[in-house]
């Protein structure tokens, strides 16, 4: 399930965000058919810790139903960044241009901001 999320969010996100800067999107695609050795090292290294962590302890509880925190951190920062690239990055091109990386780092913003407030929340509750 979290390959479709990770292809979801490298077309949507990395195509469509940067379209018109030619280097990061090349490099996106090369993320995408798995040719960037930096982040298939890192995949590897997930795949790893993820299969150790769960030999080692018990399955997650899901909150909230069958959703767990970190998918609903997931699928409500994908809807709120998508929401401020399209209009707040695209209404204004002159601000968020291809040499000004500013609008990815506002894009990705809505994640960071709830990964981290989401952490906070559950460490709270354990």
């Amino acid at each position: 399930m979290m390959f479709i999320y990770g292809v979801f969010i490298i077309a949507f996100f990395g195509l469509f965000a940067n379209w018109k800067n030619q280097d990061i999107t090349i490099a996106n695609l090369e993320v995408l058919f798995f040719k960037n050795w930096f982040f298939n090292l890192n995949l590897i290294f997930i795949l790893v810790l993820r299969v150790y962590s769960n030999m080692k302890q018990k399955q997650s509880k899901s909150f909230f139903g069958a959703f767990t925190p970190n998918m609903i951190v997931l699928h409500v920062s994908i809807i709120i960044g998508a929401f401020l690239m399209f209009f707040v990055v695209k209404n204004y091109p002159a601000f968020f241009h291809p040499n000004n990386l500013l609008g990815s780092v506002i894009i990705i913003s809505p994640f960071l901001i709830l990964k981290v407030l989401s952490q906070y929340f559950f460490k709270l509750n354990k």
